[in-house]
């Protein structure tokens, strides 16, 4: 069933588009369980952290942390104490497996995987007040850094540290937004959003362009209303045009197409949504473009800057990867701690 969308004119209010709504039923389709988790969990990566060519979920609660197979397996992981906020994974070291960067109690843990799915040994922990993180080629040595958000501020670490001024963002996205083939940021502030007796305070977002050597000045992203409180942000090139758009979680899921040079178009919101917003953005289809998943109740699938289709499922978590040979699929946490896949032809 499609879902309407709405076009935002540039820093002002929107009309109204109803939705239509009833849901397409996913349970004809088929969930395939493959586990259970925690459903408080506030993380879930997808990431090929064993070699073998497809995805595993990782999952990160209170009760500890567990990688999930597509065909079933589970296995704990020990090293990784449940306590983490963010979690990132690339190659830190050079040896070709991935590794894990995270933020524990707003200092940065490094976990080294050993290309089987384990990550035996960790070192000691780094920075102070650290919100959010990613693991990047940022300087183009073709090593990774981390680039981290640490009060308010980007600190990158590797070979060669360095600190820029990120206007008290909390989080960050990277990715090329000027078509320079270098990867920039887009950092944000949700600011607080607030009912009774107070005066809430404006979210910011901005995008850092990549000079070659560090990150310039913040330059605001002015078609995103001021109200939106935007708190997290995706890169992706939603549309097939060669340029990445902006995918923002706020008031409502907005997608901002990229015009180029860094400029971006008003922005499309789906209409209607609720506060958490759960995201995933990954090519569900196979034609080489992400699609975008977005579950605020039900889960709304956007093609491209299409009508989203509604499906009647409520999913707490959600992650996009290839976790069988047969291509991506789609992986929910719900509410029943049960971890399911869900039949990619469901999705079209």
């Amino acid at each position: 069933m499609k879902l309407a969308v709405l076009a935002l004119a540039a820093g002002c209010g929107s009309s109204t588009v109803d939705a239509q709504p009833d849901a397409a039923p996913l349970p004809t389709c088929g969930l395939k369980v493959i586990g259970g988790a925690d459903a408080s969990a506030p993380i879930a990566l997808a990431a090929d952290v064993d070699g073998d060519g497809l995805d595993e979920i990782l999952v990160d609660a209170p009760s500890g942390a567990h990688l999930f197979r597509g065909d079933g397996r589970v296995t704990q992981l020990p090293n990784i104490s449940g306590k983490e906020t963010k979690i990132a994974a690339g190659d830190l070291d050079g040896d070709g497996h991935l590794d894990l960067a995270m933020v524990v109690g707003g200092r940065i843990a490094i976990s080294h995987g050993d290309g089987t799915g384990a990550f035996p040994v960790s070192d000691p922990l780094q920075g102070f007040a650290v919100t959010d993180l990613a693991v990047a080629d940022i300087d183009g040595d073709g090593k990774n850094e981390i680039v981290a958000l640490s009060n308010g501020k980007i600190e990158t670490y590797g070979e060669h540290p360095a600190s820029f001024d990120a206007g008290g963002a909390t989080w960050l996205a990277v990715g090329d937004l000027d078509g320079d083939g270098r990867p920039d940021l887009l950092v944000g502030n949700p600011g607080d959003f607030c009912v009774f007796n107070c005066d809430p305070t404006p979210g910011t977002l901005h995008m850092m362009r990549n000079t070659g050597g560090g990150f310039g000045v913040l330059v605001p992203v002015p078609q995103l209303d001021n109200n939106s409180f935007p708190t997290a942000g995706w890169i992706a090139d939603l549309d097939g045009d060669g340029r990445n758009d902006l995918v923002v979680s706020a008031l409502a899921g907005l997608l901002l197409p990229n015009l180029g040079d860094g400029a971006f178009g008003a922005p499309v919101q789906v209409f209607p949504a609720s506060i958490p917003l759960t995201i995933a953005v990954g090519d569900l289809d196979g034609d080489g473009r992400p699609e975008v998943a977005m579950a605020g109740g039900e889960l709304d699938i956007v093609h491209g800057f299409a009508a989203a289709t509604r499906y009647a499922l409520t999913p707490d978590r959600m992650v996009i990867g290839r976790f069988s040979p047969t291509g991506a699929q789609l992986a929910v946490l719900q509410a029943d701690n049960s971890i399911s896949l869900v039949d990619p032809g469901c999705l079209h």
